[in-house]
């Protein structure tokens, strides 16, 4: 008579079973290992090496490594870094791990990159090399954080904003394309003295090309007193607030006292309030004139 026996696991046998029972052994040990370790005993060291690197003191609040996608995951949480300007970063948590990228073989590392920060979150791609590159995604972007001012004098923006980047940088500046998408917000420019406030602002430029500074292909701005819509260029300059500018506006304006305030600065509106424009001048100095056949000159 024959006994009935129970099937081995997973259909191995002998020594493969053996093999597999080893190898879940040692992942296992691997993984309680990771988890398990000490890692707030190499927070000062690492502190150390970050600043020297930094040549300013970087803080951490905890450190530890993790394992993500097969591969081992940095983990940091409440670090705090001055860098040599003055400027002060300050993130809630960040992530790093090798990504899986064709560009280790040219020699060039990649790193998947996710951060939380007060000024927002960013999750992406960052490639290493003679050229930086990075491709992601920002999130919940304070818009009033970011320097605009420094590079076209007179002009801010507020709010909360999501961009999908894919930018390197090279010795002649940025170059990749920028795909913006904010609400809830407020815009300054030079014309316009008052933060115009706005419930969406959406923007598609590409930076970097090889006869313009900035390529915009559309901007576009809804708001409860004017809406805007605009594309065009922004030209080469050795300095960036003497870049040239070429771009075409349409302008749509509701409210009477704005409308005063664009005629006295050379936008003559039509009496739906609505002017379509040419932008020239610089980034430091735009110069507004009526579309020929569209009003008149202010």
């Amino acid at each position: 008579m024959v006994e009935a026996g129970m099937a081995p696991p997973f259909g191995l046998t002998g020594a493969r079973r053996a093999f597999a029972i080893a190898a879940a052994a040692v992942l296992l040990t691997g993984a309680f290992v990771v988890l398990g370790f000490p890692y707030e005993q190499l927070v000062p060291r690492v502190e150390q090496a970050l600043s020297a690197v930094a040549g300013s003191p970087v803080r951490i609040g905890r450190f530890g490594l993790g394992v993500t996608w097969l591969a081992p995951e940095l983990r940091a949480w409440d670090v705090d870094a001055t860098l040599p300007g003055g400027q002060r970063i300050q993130l809630e948590r960040l992530r790093v791990h090798p990504a899986w990228s064709l560009s280790w073989l040219r020699g060039r590392p990649s790193l998947g990159v996710a951060l939380r920060a007060p000024a927002g979150e960013v999750d992406g791609t960052v490639t290493l090399g003679s050229e930086p590159a990075f491709r992601g995604e920002l999130r919940n972007v304070r818009l009033a954080e970011l320097p605009i001012a420094s590079y076209a004098a007179g002009a801010s923006l507020d709010g909360l904003a999501r961009a999908d980047l894919d930018l390197a940088l090279t010795e002649a500046g940025p170059v990749g394309t920028v795909k913006l998408d904010a609400e809830k917000g407020s815009v300054t420019v030079p014309m316009l003295p008052i933060g115009v406030p706005f419930d969406t602002l959406k923007g598609d430029v590409e930076l970097g090309s090889a006869d313009a500074l900035a390529k915009i292909g559309a901007l576009d701005v809804v708001g409860p007193l004017v809406s805007i819509s605009a594309n065009g260029t922004v030209g080469r300059a050795p300095v960036t607030q003497a870049a040239p500018l070429a771009l075409h506006a349409k302008l749509k304006v509701g409210e009477p006292s704005l409308r005063s305030m664009l005629t006295s600065q050379g936008v003559a509106l039509d009496a739906n309030g609505e002017a379509e424009i040419e932008i020239g001048g610089t980034l430091g100095e735009p110069l507004p004139q009526p579309v020929r056949g569209r009003g008149r000159a202010g």
